[in-house]
């Protein structure tokens, strides 16, 4: 095993299953809590919607979706993307990376007239949120991304630690 990060092959704590249900593991040289990149758990916990069935965030689960709290949570962090970036949003082309359900994809969309496309490893998830927020998302790990198309910004918002 490798870290992503800091490249240390030597020291990690296994948090599950004292902490999480899912192996993740700590790079005890620079913090970065992650999956083991063993292709099989990857395609397993993500693209089998293991991150929305057997997380401990109930919160992204199916029967909790709450279209209006998912939209007011995507105004807040674009807000705070806004406050530390100088940025004209209107009408830029937009891709998020582990966009979930697509409710920042929906904001920019309906606000900035922003050309949106997510990424989303979870089918399940990726289906509900073309259905509930009318915007592209499609269902691939990003190691599968294959797109000619250039994005003016692109988001990588609570994913980086997957």
């Amino acid at each position: 095993m490798k870290c992503f990060i800091c490249n240390s092959t030597k020291k990690f704590t296994p948090l599950f299953p004292t902490y999480c249900q899912t192996p993740n593991y700590l790079c005890t040289t620079c913090g970065l809590v992650f999956l083991s990149k063993d292709k099989n758990s990857m395609q397993s916990y993500y693209k089998e919607d293991g991150y929305f069935k057997s997380s401990p965030n109930r919160a992204l689960q199916k029967q909790f979706i709450s279209k209006s709290l998912l939209i007011e949570l995507a105004k807040e962090r674009t807000d705070s993307m806004l406050e530390v970036m100088d940025l004209d949003l209107r009408k830029k082309r937009v891709l998020d990376i582990g966009c979930a359900y697509g409710e920042i994809l929906y904001y920019l969309k309906k606000t900035y007239n922003c050309k949106v496309l997510g990424i989303e490893p979870s089918k399940e998830t990726t289906e509900i949120g073309e259905k509930m927020f009318d915007v592209s998302i499609k269902p691939i790990l990003l190691e599968e991304f294959k797109d000619k198309e250039k994005f003016d910004l692109i988001l990588c918002n609570h994913t980086l630690e997957h």
